[in-house]
């Protein structure tokens, strides 16, 4: 009993030992009636250049089956390029991610499956378009019909509009932008923001994401980003870009 009750103990601690590892992956396959690249580059977002280091280079089997895997340390956003097509990938937690490759024109169309994170990022430009055409695709429409016409009044009766619905588009926008949460998934849906128009949804967010993951590269590009989008000297992290070192 006191030897099956150790056993029982040593695999409970095996257990918490592999979870307190954090392992993540990335896998999938590659199918074309073509031959098949050689390799998938994996590039991690880097600060303060805010772009992607190289980080493995996964080999791809003559199957087109391919596999990696890594040791999780903070959430990030990621980059898989095979050939010209690049896909983002955003981490928030240790997750085995499917990837598959096939054709599409001359380039390759990607299938993202297990990573929440990505799902978001990739569905909210679409998300975004569906917004905007519910709202405003009658409108541009007819004020197209309208500078077509020269018609004053008319293009006047649509600015009016405009400006009831306008409070009422940013309102669904900012709630989608909130429904994102503090995942990595954020510093890509806001490049679809208009800071002109949207910089308090941009700051809401990136207030956000700073006071979930405080020390993340994202979120210090994010701090920068606002910064420089309010027309102030970014004061918070004064560490010389790799572009401005001599």
């Amino acid at each position: 009993m006191t030897r099956f009750l150790f056993f029982s103990l040593f695999s409970l601690l095996l257990s918490f030992s592999a979870l307190g590892q954090g392992q993540w992956s990335i896998s999938g396959t590659v199918t074309s009636d073509q031959a098949l690249p050689k390799t998938i580059s994996l590039a991690s977002f880097s600060f303060p250049g805010e772009d992607f280091q190289p980080l493995a280079s996964i080999k791809v089997k003559a199957n087109g089956k391919f596999k990696w895997k890594g040791k999780f340390n903070t959430p990030n956003i990621y980059e898989l390029s095979i050939g010209q097509r690049k896909v983002k990938l955003a981490v928030d937690q240790a997750e085995d991610i499917q990837v598959s490759f096939s054709p599409k024109g001359e380039g390759w169309a990607a299938k993202i499956e297990e990573s929440s994170g990505t799902k978001m990022m990739q569905a909210f430009p679409a998300a975004l378009q569906q917004l905007e055409a519910d709202f405003f695709g009658e409108i541009k429409g007819e004020m197209e019909l309208a500078m077509k016409n020269k018609d004053e009044a008319k293009l006047a009766e649509i600015q009016q509009q405009v400006g009831t619905l306008f409070p009422q588009f940013v309102a669904q926008l900012t709630a989608k932008v909130k429904a994102i949460g503090s995942s990595m998934a954020i510093y890509g849906v806001l490049d679809y923001i208009d800071p002109n128009k949207g910089l308090d949804i941009i700051e809401m967010a990136t207030a956000n994401l700073q006071a979930n993951h405080p020390s993340l590269p994202v979120t210090r590009a994010l701090v920068e980003r606002l910064a420089k989008l309010k027309g102030i000297p970014c004061l918070l992290y004064t560490s010389p870009s790799p572009r401005d070192r001599g």
